[in-house]
C-alpha cells in the first residue's frame, strides 16, 4: 500500500521510538508490475532480549509483534535451516508452522526461496502469504515467522537465474528483497551469476 509507514519500537534506554520506512519503487517490465519496497532501520536495541513494535500507515496499525535480538557471543541460539521454500506446494505451509513452533531464533534460508526463477512475482504468488502474512497459524496457513524473527538469505541457483534475465527482468528478486552476499566465489558452480550490465550492478 502507498503511503507514511513508521516502526514504534523501545530502545534499549529511554522513550520509545519511530523509525520512519524508507520507500522505494520497483517496477519491471517483463512481466508489467510495480511493488513499494519499505525498509526501516530499528537502532539501539539491546542484545539477548524480546522487544515489542508497532508498524502503523499514517495513524493506523497494520503490524504488532514481539521480536528478538540478536545474542551475544557465547550464549546459546537456535537456528532453523530452510531450503526449496516456496513453490505454491502445500507442505511449505506445514513446515514453518512446525518450525514456528520451534521458537527459532533465526532462519538461514539455504537457497531456492522461491520457484522457479527467483521472480518478485513468484514471491506475490508462494512466499509471503506463507512466512510474513498467514494471518493466524496453522498447518494450512504457515506462521508469519518474519514478523519475529530475521531470515538470512543464501541464494541458490533458482535465485539467481541468469538465464533469466533477457525476458522476465523481475529476477533474480532476493537482491531487492533481503541483504543476500554478494561475495561467493566469482568463478566456478557455484558463483552467483549476475549479469555483466547495469542491471547486474543495480542488483
Amino acid at each position: 500500500h502507498p503511503g507514511d509507514f513508521t516502526v514504534t519500537y523501545p530502545p534499549a534506554v529511554g522513550s520509545p521510538r519511530q523509525a520512519p520506512g524508507a520507500r522505494d519503487a520497483l517496477v519491471f517490465a517483463q512481466p508489467r508490475q510495480s511493488h513499494l519496497r519499505y525498509a526501516a532501520t530499528l537502532a539501539n536495541l539491546p542484545t539477548d532480549s524480546s522487544f515489542s513494535y508497532t508498524v502503523r500507515l499514517g495513524p493506523a496499525v497494520v503490524r504488532q509483534a514481539v521480536a528478538r535480538t540478536r545474542s551475544t557471543p557465547g550464549k546459546p541460539v537456535r537456528v532453523a535451516l530452510l531450503g526449496d521454500m516456496a513453490s505454491g506446494k502445500p507442505g511449505q505451509q506445514r513446515v514453518i508452522h512446525q518450525v514456528a513452533l520451534a521458537r527459532p531464533d533465526a532462519v538461514v534460508m539455504l537457497g531456492d526461496i522461491v520457484y522457479k526463477s527467483g521472480r518478485a512475482s513468484e514471491y506475490t504468488q508462494h512466499f509471503w502469504h506463507t512466512y510474513a502474512n498467514p494471518g493466524e497459524p496453522s498447518p494450512t496457513a504457515g506462521a508469519a515467522l518474519m514478523a519475529t524473527v530475521p531470515f538470512h538469505a543464501v541464494l541458490g541457483n533458482h535465485d539467481a537465474y541468469v538465464g533469466r534475465l533477457s525476458s522476465h527482468d523481475d529476477a533474480p528478486a532476493a537482491f531487492y528483497f533481503f541483504s543476500a552476499p554478494t561475495n561467493g566465489p566469482s568463478e566456478g558452480p557455484w558463483s552467483t551469476q549476475l549479469p555483466r550490465n547495469d542491471l547486474g550492478a543495480r542488483l
